[in-house]
């Protein structure tokens, strides 16, 4: 079983991820947009 903090930081790992993924394929001209 993994404890909170385990858990925790394995989802910050993963929201990381697929924000480093999102913005390395967004063209800049949409990242002015948010």
């Amino acid at each position: 079983m993994f404890t909170a903090a385990e858990k925790l930081l394995g989802a910050l790992l993963v929201v990381l991820g697929v924000v480093s993924i999102v913005i390395a394929f967004i063209p800049d001209g949409l990242l002015h947009l948010v």
